[in-house]
């Protein structure tokens, strides 16, 4: 009896072992395959680049560099408005704390003042390539006397926008635009918990977060898409974000009525709002370290709660006739990008101008 129970046990130990060896074969087998993937579409970027000019690498040299010296003379990049900083450089420049923006008239019947973060700011291109330049550029074309002024600041949520709006001394017929939801939707924490019948695992959602985030683990990342949801909690926040939003874009709108001024408040398009993806999108979706779920349900969110709103406007599809990516991270555009951001601008004000 002994001898036949001391079998049942090591059979299935035996058992077990092959079931874990059959399991972590699995587990290598798919990581390899997806790191193989990655490898090659990070090979096919690279030879993309090479076919690049000369002249965008110096341009990117010669931004960074610029970059590096003002932030060494003035301190970080978000904190220029509030010293009226100056500075110049062939491609770089800031007037009284604020991006340069080209092509401005010499004398302009209104001003446009396009409110946003760093994606506003646009660092990673040289000044006549901003959001702003590009939409000067095509009010100027459309003899439209407007001045566009950039007031994008790095980091900046709309409450902080708010607070620089207030100190405009608007007139009749300007133009305010806020650009908003890459630094908005970045909520405090993402709460998450495993779905059926995961849940019963003990530790479960500790283990994956372990694979993810400390070991990298690209199968771990799939893994968890497919079985981890976003709390209630998450979801609440979001939904409080959204309403805190409204308020101040709605206090903001109040203000420019009493100025006679127009008033428009963007959802700015991100890699996660892209309908298709071009391989260089889908590297950067997989790499990016801000949680692509809690940025769609904060944009759900924004557009349940602002879509009454004739002021609001969600151009997520903005980029989605680019023939490559326009993207550099997530939410970070290259020329091509902003010039296709400026012209669903220049088209949503010919609109309203028209009327």
């Amino acid at each position: 009896m002994r001898v036949v129970l001391v079998g049942i046990v090591l059979s299935g130990q035996t058992f077990l072992t092959l079931v874990f060896a059959a399991f972590a074969t699995l587990f290598v087998g798919l990581e390899a395959i997806l790191r193989l993937s990655e490898r090659l579409n990070l090979t096919e970027t690279s030879n993309q680049k090479l076919k690049n000019s000369q002249t965008s690498s110096d341009e990117s040299e010669e931004l960074n560099s610029a970059i590096q010296k003002l932030s060494e003379m003035h301190g970080h990049l978000n904190g220029l408005h509030l010293k009226s900083v100056n500075f110049k450089s062939p491609k770089f420049n800031i007037v009284d704390g604020w991006r340069l923006t080209t092509d401005q008239p010499s004398k302009a019947a209104s001003n446009l003042y396009l409110f946003g973060g760093s994606t506003v700011q646009c660092i990673e291109v040289a000044d006549r390539d901003t959001i702003c330049s590009n939409l000067q550029r095509l009010l100027n074309s459309s003899s439209e006397s407007i001045c566009v002024n950039n007031r994008g600041v790095s980091g900046m949520t709309i409450r902080a926008n708010q607070t620089e709006f207030a100190k405009l001394s608007l007139k009749t017929g300007d133009i305010v635009i806020v650009y908003f939801g890459a630094n908005d939707s970045k909520l405090d924490v993402y709460l998450q918990e495993a779905k059926i019948p995961f849940c019963f695992i003990p530790g479960y959602t500790k283990l994956l977060g372990f694979l993810r985030i400390q070991l990298r683990l690209r199968v771990a990342e799939w893994i968890w898409l497919e079985t981890v949801k976003p709390a209630n909690r998450t979801l609440k926040n979001a939904e409080a974000n959204a309403q805190d939003v409204e308020v101040a874009l709605n206090e903001m709108h109040q203000m420019s009525l009493k100025a006679e001024a127009i008033f428009f408040a963007l959802l700015q398009p991100n890699v996660f709002t892209k309908r298709s993806y071009s391989k260089r999108d889908l590297e950067i979706h997989n790499r990016s370290k801000i949680n692509p779920r809690i940025v769609k349900i904060q944009y759900n969110e924004y557009i349940k709660k602002l879509s009454r709103y004739p002021w609001f406007r969600p151009i997520t599809d903005a980029l989605d006739s680019h023939p490559g990516t326009p993207y550099l991270d997530w939410c970070h555009l290259d020329s091509s990008g902003n010039n296709l951001v400026a012209q669903s601008v220049f088209s949503l004000i010919k609109k309203e101008k028209s009327k």
